[in-house]
């Protein structure tokens, strides 16, 4: 993951600390960071993709 948001501005260490645990548990249920676009998970399915994207700059609840 990068403390930059989709924008290329910096995300305050005490989010990013918070993004990064959140990535930790999107990780551990099957999904994957893409290679492309930092802070973007996806986890293929038969019928096609979740995404979950923390490349913005609010926190949204899950």
């Amino acid at each position: 993951m990068l403390a930059k948001d989709k924008f290329g501005n910096i995300i305050y260490p005490s989010k990013f600390q918070r993004l990064k645990e959140n990535g930790k548990i999107i990780l551990s249920n099957g999904y994957f960071e893409s290679k492309n676009k930092p802070n973007l998970f996806y986890k293929k399915i038969p019928q096609g993709q979740f995404y979950a994207d923390m490349r913005g700059t609010e926190e949204v609840p899950i």
